[in-house]
């Protein structure tokens, strides 16, 4: 049975917000239709990779139905209790659903907000952003000081957990299962170094060259760094409170792209330390809108 206006599914309204999908609200439940495009996954098989994991968490009761002005056979989902979620996108049925959703919004948050054919110094974070805080990523992200700047943006965004993604070993065309380590809220500094020793040991995520992406699953800011270069960039969405951003900066050490001029002070990350053609692509690729 084909995916068309014809075979809609339907689905409570805060689950159906989660994929980004045109959808036609109507007593509680939204009616998805034709949002896939051609090609789409047939919809028992839309059911079974979305549902086998979201409908008992959310408490849905799914069972064939039919109904006059639909055909045989759609999937009707019956809620009992309603919970809110954070957005994913609806790339989602491409992928293992994680049995926690937050896991997964974050690991798409991470992995749609770079473009996978480019490195630095070219610009690598995709999309609009207010600004990009530069920093050395030793002594940041893969040290027990990371855990404060998780605490302070998962705090400031209600959010639940940070996907820290591998990027070397991974084909950004097919984003099932990437290599990630999930950093949730209640995570300690001690945990947290723990699971990068761990991860791909000997040597560890908290020593390989590699290249990373992490974002939290409200989406609101994304980090990528390449430690071979020792750089790393911290973007944050337009709405996002420049207190909270001011505080990471300073957590972080990291200087916005906006004040690329040497300054000479080791406090900070400092673009002269660049070599001079990679430092002006560098600016001038996130300066240009």
């Amino acid at each position: 049975m084909p995916w068309s206006s014809q075979n809609a599914l339907r689905l409570p309204v805060q689950m159906a917000r989660a994929f980004k999908t045109a959808a036609l609200c109507s007593g509680g439940y939204v009616f998805l239709r034709d949002s896939m495009g051609t090609g789409g996954l047939p919809v028992p098989a839309l059911c079974s990779s979305i549902f086998a994991s979201l409908a008992p968490k959310y408490g849905a009761e799914l069972r064939r139905t039919q109904r006059p002005d639909m055909s045989e056979g759609i999937r009707h989902v019956k809620v009992a209790h309603h919970r809110p979620v954070s957005k994913i996108q609806f790339g989602a049925i491409k992928m293992n659903i994680p049995n926690d959703i937050s896991r997964h919004s974050a690991i798409l948050n991470a992995l749609s907000s770079i473009s996978k054919d480019r490195c630095f110094p070219k610009k690598v974070i995709v999309g609009h952003w207010e600004d990009y805080l530069f920093f050395d990523t030793f002594g940041t992200i893969f040290d027990p000081c990371f855990i404060d700047v998780k605490n302070l943006l998962l705090s400031e965004e209600k959010a639940s957990v940070v996907a820290l993604i591998n990027l070397k070993n991974i084909s950004l065309d097919d984003w099932a299962e990437p290599p990630a380590i999930f950093i949730e809220k209640d995570m300690e500094a001690k945990d947290y170094i723990f699971s990068l020793e761990q991860k791909e040991a000997p040597p560890g995520w908290r020593f390989l060259m590699d290249r990373y992406v992490c974002a939290s699953d409200t989406g609101n800011w994304s980090i990528y760094c390449e430690r071979q270069n020792n750089i790393a960039v911290f973007a944050f969405r337009e709405d996002f409170p420049k207190l909270i951003c001011s505080r990471v900066q300073l957590l972080l050490k990291a200087k916005s792209i906006k004040f690329s001029s040497p300054t000479g002070n080791d406090a900070l990350f400092d673009f002269i330390d660049l070599l001079p053609d990679w430092r002006f692509t560098l600016v001038t690729e996130h300066t240009l809108m």
